[in-house]
């Protein structure tokens, strides 16, 4: 199965939300500061497709998309991850 661009986009950031809410649990990071943690990763994120790949976001249907593409996905993994590792780690 061949997956577009976008779709790679979408799973990456969902399998990175995962990663980040685990490595929040582990770190011990908590409320606010674990809630910008994550958004600077994001943020880190959308300037590495930007620029590292060279992602041309017109030919993806502008910035606004390629910067959206993933960011429910990618909050909620982050955030159900977080709150299961979290719970786990501190029972």
């Amino acid at each position: 199965m061949k997956l577009s661009l976008m779709n790679k986009i979408y799973w990456g950031r969902l399998l990175l939300g995962i990663a980040i809410g685990l490595l929040c649990a582990l770190l011990n990071i908590k409320g606010l500061a674990a809630v910008l943690f994550s958004i600077l990763i994001y943020a880190i994120l959308y300037y590495i497709l930007k620029l590292a790949f060279g992602l041309d976001s017109e030919r993806l249907g502008g910035p606004r998309k390629l910067l959206l593409e993933g960011i429910g996905a990618y909050f909620l993994s982050w955030f159900v991850t977080w709150i299961m590792a979290y719970t786990i780690l501190m029972a």
